[in-house]
């Protein structure tokens, strides 16, 4: 694949690029198109239980990486998980995507957000956690997204009593009204959000709409 061609996945859960921890190839990916510098800092919003933060912390250890998580819960299982693996260069921390004042402005080189963003209640938090992300990062460090693509039921921001499918992500042009226009953020490489039509993952409960996952690589601008 085309390191700097930034395009819909197609894929299965055993063959995408960053949702799967368990590809050690995926995550050498991963980990070259966020081009991170000897000794720099990533921050993973939403790490859940730290598979895939794990993964890339072990291939760096050099570097420092902070997991955060609204969830006790996940937190519990991220440490848990680090402390099977024998790291030492992740520290994790309770919080929330859309505020984060514990951290400096321009503190991280890179920012990791994986299947997150669609559990945020509306537009406004979704806002939020761009100003925020364009905050604490670097002038040219980059971010990583993951979301849902052309599922018929999860929006971007909005789940539950305030779903609205004008915030569905369907097309392309989806991509660049929701992730693109701040101005904060630019895609590096090809500068087109590809669709290329292939639809793997089935939706629970009815077959026949099928959907699959998108994935951005962005470069904070200035």
């Amino acid at each position: 694949m085309d390191m700097y061609m930034w395009k819909y996945f197609g894929i299965t859960h055993t063959d995408h690029t960053l949702m799967n921890p368990m590809s050690l190839a995926k995550t050498e990916e991963l980990i070259e198109r966020l081009c991170l510098p000897d000794g720099g800092r990533v921050l993973d919003l939403a790490c859940g239980p730290a598979t895939q933060l794990a993964q890339v912390a072990e291939l760096n250890a050099d570097m420092e990486f902070t997991g955060l998580d609204l969830s006790t819960e996940m937190l519990a299982s991220a440490e848990q998980h680090i402390r099977d693996c024998g790291l030492t260069n992740i520290q994790l921390t309770e919080g929330d995507i859309t505020k984060l004042p514990q951290f400096l402005d321009a503190s991280f080189d890179a920012v990791i957000c994986t299947m997150a963003l669609h559990h945020l209640p509306t537009l406004e938090h979704l806002d939020s956690c761009f100003s925020e992300i364009a905050r604490v990062l670097k002038p040219g460090g980059r971010l990583s997204i993951t979301f849902d693509f052309r599922g018929p039921g999860v929006s971007l921001a909005g789940m539950g009593p305030n779903y609205d499918p004008d915030n569905l992500i369907q097309s392309p042009a989806d991509v660049e009204r929701h992730f693109l226009s701040s101005g904060d953020f630019e895609l590096v490489g090809n500068k087109t959000f590809e669709d290329n039509g292939k639809s793997y993952l089935v939706w629970p409960g009815d077959p026949a709409k099928r959907y699959t996952f998108g994935a951005l690589f962005l470069r904070k601008s200035g």
